[in-house]
C-alpha cells in the first residue's frame, strides 16, 4: 500500500499516511491533525510502497508460517520473527 505525504496549507504541518491509490485523496477532505484547518494538500515526494503483510495489515498464509517461519523460528531461537 502506497505511502503519501501531505501538507497543511495554513500552519505547513507534514505529515505521512498509508492508502490505496484510490483513496490517497481521503487526508485532502478532512482537518489539519495539528491545526484543525481544512487545507491539507498532498505533496509530491518520493513513492513509497509497502507490503501489506510486513505493515501487519494481512496475515500470511498459513501454509507459509507452518512451513517457512516455523522452521525458522526453531533453528533462530535468538531472533524476533514473530508467529500469528
Amino acid at each position: 500500500m502506497p505511502q503519501y505525504d501531505y501538507q497543511c496549507q495554513e500552519c505547513n504541518y507534514l505529515f505521512t499516511e498509508m492508502h490505496t491509490i484510490a483513496n490517497r485523496q481521503r487526508p485532502e477532505k478532512k482537518p489539519c491533525p495539528k491545526c484543525e484547518k481544512k487545507q491539507v494538500k498532498k505533496i509530491i515526494s518520493s513513492p513509497l510502497v509497502c507490503d501489506s503483510v510486513i505493515v501487519g495489515v494481512t496475515k500470511p498464509p498459513s501454509d507459509f508460517t507452518n512451513h517457512i517461519l516455523k522452521p525458522m523460528k526453531e533453528r533462530y531461537k535468538d531472533t524476533n520473527i514473530k508467529l500469528r
